[in-house]
């Protein structure tokens, strides 16, 4: 049986270049960029009317925890693989959340029980920047959590999220007003063994965005929108002491 060929996908950045993505009008969700769960499609919208070159996330119920009330219900979460034993990814992000427990930031993925989140979240009358990690893996010490004030002056404001593998032991996490990216807040260190072993042993790491919510009811609208999506490979471990370049 033959049929014609399907057609050439457009693709922002071959696998062999840093990625970088706009989220231009008209374009959709690059496909490399995978999900966990089947996803609600409605709760990502590329280039919403109002907010041109960004990704919308509608905030779902759960998180990327795993939560025992529900192994079904959609999780509103996108991500790429980390393909880069080094590797810097950075996400900007437009959050203004109007209900206490409404959070949206990046995640580094292994499973709903290992994972780390760098996130803004809704407390009263407040935002805090918050570090969260989940599970240990392969990690015996003690784990980073980090709940610290949003600075005055960000209120409003962009703010870019970075994760870095600055080695094959360590992933740094930092924030920063998107105009003023020299002036980074260091929000924690976390141990990569975190994410390996355990629940994940046969997987890999993933790292994207995410947004979700406290309490059940309608949808949240309390968008959270994304642009300026980068990631970029620093380095590959091939041999115990020796690393070569990703591209």
């Amino acid at each position: 049986m033959s049929g014609p060929l399907p057609k050439k996908q457009n693709v922002e950045n071959p696998i062999n270049e840093p990625e970088h993505l706009t989220f231009s009008p008209g374009s959709e969700i690059p496909r490399n960029l995978v999900y966990w769960r089947f996803p609600d499609e409605s709760s990502y919208v590329v280039s919403p009317r109002g907010h041109p070159h960004t990704l919308r996330l509608t905030p779902s119920v759960y998180g990327p925890s795993y939560n025992p009330d529900s192994v079904t219900d959609p999780i509103t979460f996108v991500a790429r693989r980390q393909t880069d034993t080094l590797f810097r990814f950075s996400v900007d992000l437009e959050f203004e959340p109007t209900s206490p427990g409404t959070e949206a930031g990046i995640s580094l993925f292994l499973t709903q029980e290992q994972h780390v989140d760098l996130s803004i979240v809704g407390v009263a009358a407040s935002r805090v920047l918050q570090l969260n990690t989940i599970g240990k893996g392969n990690y015996n010490g003690s784990l980073t959590n980090v709940t610290t004030e949003v600075p005055r002056g960000w209120r409003d404001q962009k703010v870019t999220l970075s994760v870095e593998a600055v080695d094959d032991e360590t992933y740094e996490f930092s924030a920063s007003l998107a105009s003023r990216p020299r002036k980074k807040i260091h929000v924690g260190s976390v141990d990569a063994r975190v994410l390996s072993g355990d629940t994940g042993r046969f997987t890999g790491t993933l790292v994207g965005v995410y947004a979700s919510r406290a309490g059940k009811g309608g949808k949240s609208k309390d968008y959270a929108y994304f642009s300026d999506w980068k990631y970029e490979g620093l380095g590959q471990k091939v041999d115990w002491d020796v690393i070569v370049p990703s591209y």
